[in-house]
């Protein structure tokens, strides 16, 4: 199931635009993407959405 972001974390602060799916903002410079490799779940922090993304 689908984790529902919520409201103050759709959208990026910086820019206004939506995040892309499995990345979320914790505060200002600290994006988290979240993904699956080899079934563990892997969890890092970047300072912009775009390297969080890719």
């Amino acid at each position: 199931m689908a984790r529902i972001k919520s409201a103050e974390n759709a959208k990026d602060p910086a820019t206004g635009r939506p995040l892309p799916d499995g990345v979320s903002c914790r505060g200002p410079k600290q994006y988290r993407p979240r993904k699956l490799v080899n079934g563990q779940r892997i969890i890092r922090t970047f300072d912009t959405a775009r390297l969080a993304r890719a």
